[in-house]
């Protein structure tokens, strides 16, 4: 493995705990047990320490939702095809509802302070990408910004209720109705 490749390693492994135990929820101690590095390596790859550990997991899954969920939206062709392969990158990219939401996990607590533009902006982002399809597509702009928040809303909302409950099938429910929705039906 080259050391590029550690690196995504050891940020999506970060990024996995941070996701399941909540950024206040995670030590350094609880970091370095769980990845099997000391502190000090931990350290080594992240000076800053955690919020650094949460600056390098955002930019990935950033980058990572933009690359593997948001892109299928490019390009010409039947609207409904690329909405439906959205649907299914969503649902793979949140396992099926059993992933957190990275959103969800850095708006609350100690991480907000240092993220809540960042995460304001992706939600902007997600939604405007979205938005920015249907009108290509011929929706009215102030439809398809009321379209693309609503399902945002949703998928995260059920997220937090897959969290919450263990039950993950209103999210597939949201996932499997968003293409419909966006177009209107």
């Amino acid at each position: 493995m080259t050391p590029r490749t550690n690196a995504r390693i050891l940020t999506d492994t970060i990024a996995d705990i941070f996701v399941r135990e909540g950024f206040d929820g995670t030590s350094l101690n609880y970091l370095a047990n769980q990845t099997g590095l000391g502190k000090a390596s931990l350290y080594h790859h992240f000076p800053g320490g955690k919020r650094e550990m949460a600056v390098a997991v955002y930019d990935r899954v950033s980058a990572t939702f933009t690359r593997e969920v948001l892109a299928r939206l490019a390009g010409r062709g039947d609207l409904e095809l690329r909405l439906t392969r959205m649907a299914q990158a969503l649902d793979r990219f949140y396992d099926g509802g059993n992933r957190a939401c990275l959103i969800d996990v850095f708006s609350i607590g100690g991480a907000r302070e240092g993220f809540a533009e960042k995460l304001s902006e992706a939600v902007s982002y997600w939604v405007s990408s979205i938005a920015r399809t249907l009108c290509e597509a011929g929706v009215e702009k102030a439809t398809a910004q009321m379209r693309a928040e609503d399902v945002v809303i949703s998928i995260e909302g059920a997220l937090v209720v897959a969290r919450a409950t263990g039950n993950t099938e209103p999210f597939r429910r949201i996932i499997e109705a968003m293409p419909a929705r966006l177009l209107g039906g």
